[in-house]
């Protein structure tokens, strides 16, 4: 359970980082 939930963490924190680096490109540009 617990292994499952740090996956379900390291998902949500993968895809909050993505979005900063397109929002950062998109300012860039």
């Amino acid at each position: 359970m617990l292994r499952r939930r740090a996956r379900a963490v390291f998902h949500k924190v993968t895809l909050l980082c993505n979005e900063m680096t397109v929002l950062r490109r998109y300012r860039l540009m």
